[in-house]
């Protein structure tokens, strides 16, 4: 069975997160810019910087003595259904912290993420 979450929860926009974790072998980059110029730096020799909307710079690539690739996905329906599938199964579990109605916006600003939440907020209409 596969769990979905985090061990370690890192916000990128208010905290160093190359001042808190070890080298790694990988980076996928989801947010490019900023984000992506400081993950060089937390890339060992030889590990490899994949982005998702921008591609890895290859001088900083060269610089870092890593590889650079750039990822894009294209969404189908039958890979959407296969994971729909397993969740069903029990294969993978979301964890949810908590199910809202839209209905309800005093009930939702006071469950907004706040950074100590574990799992997915779900809102219902």
């Amino acid at each position: 069975m596969i769990k979905l979450g985090a061990d370690v929860v890192i916000d990128y926009k208010t905290e160093r997160f190359e001042d808190m974790i070890e080298p790694v072998d990988i980076v996928l980059d989801l947010i490019g810019g900023d984000v992506q110029s400081r993950s060089y730096n937390i890339i060992k020799p030889g590990g490899y910087m994949i982005g998702s909307n921008q591609p890895p710079d290859p001088k900083e690539c060269e610089s870092h003595h890593i590889h650079g690739g750039m990822v894009q996905v294209e969404v189908k329906s039958t890979g959407l259904k296969e994971f729909a599938d397993r969740v069903v199964a029990g294969d993978i579990v979301p964890v949810i912290a908590s199910v809202e109605t839209l209905w309800n916006p005093n009930e939702i600003w006071t469950k907004r993420p706040s950074g100590s939440a574990i799992g997915k907020l779900i809102y219902t209409l």
